[in-house]
């Protein structure tokens, strides 16, 4: 249930962000970033769900609580995985990658081995080798409804625009024209099928007023859970 809630608050944002958002790398201009409002939301809110997550896993104070959340995490990308919702799902595991969550080792160590193999599953869908190869195979195969991970996208988009002309000869540039096409009617394809879950207000509130922890705090929040050269008995 919590992956559904997750998947219809990012529908939300995802839903209203239009095709001109995506012009100019306006995302990447601090001075045009109010030409992209909803795109720029979007962007907040996977941060905002990297956080979350990092937080409550560094918040809880007991070894074996805290494996049990991380588990609960995990199952929570498959989940994301499986109603291909790449872009919730690499929010997640980019909170699983903060610094103040992978040095919680002996946390990890109590995560039974075969929701680590899920855990490197769902890792390799972000991991970047090969321009995000693995993740644009998956891709090429996932229908709506779902969310692409759209900093691959964007990423995309700020290639094409750096590397094609807008002119070539004193014509328009339509190869370059139909490239930046091609990205944003994938986008508007996983835009145009919502997913039909029902949505449960209570959930979704604590989601999105969890009292997330700056960088800081949250990494001294990690040494207090487990400080440095620590041995497992003195954190059981």
């Amino acid at each position: 249930e919590f992956a559904r809630q997750m998947v219809l608050i990012h529908y939300r944002i995802f839903s209203r962000i239009q095709p001109s958002e995506f012009f100019g790398l306006s995302w990447s201009k601090p001075k045009l970033r109010h030409n992209c409002p909803n795109l720029m939301q979007l962007i907040k809110h996977f941060n905002y769900i990297s956080d979350f997550i990092a937080t409550i896993i560094c918040t809880t104070r007991t070894l074996n609580q805290r494996a049990k959340v991380l588990t609960k995490i995990i199952k929570l990308a498959k989940h994301l995985r499986d109603f291909n919702h790449f872009d919730t799902m690499a929010a997640v595991i980019t909170g699983l990658q903060n610094a103040a969550v992978v040095r919680l080792k002996w946390t990890r160590s109590r995560v039974q081995p075969r929701y680590i193999q899920v855990l490197q599953d769902v890792e390799a869908l972000t991991n970047s080798n090969g321009s995000y190869k693995a993740y644009r195979t998956v891709l090429r195969s996932a229908d709506p409804p779902g969310a692409p991970f759209m900093a691959v996208f964007l990423s995309d988009l700020t290639f094409i625009e750096d590397g094609n002309p807008n002119q070539i000869g004193g014509l328009i540039n339509f190869k370059k024209r139909m490239f930046v096409y091609d990205v944003l009617k994938r986008i508007e394809n996983f835009q145009s099928i919502p997913f039909n879950f029902q949505v449960v207000p209570e959930i979704q509130d604590w989601i999105l007023n969890y009292p997330v922890l700056p960088e800081d705090p949250l990494y001294e929040e990690s040494l207090t859970r487990e400080p440095r050269d620590t041995d497992i008995a003195e954190i059981e």
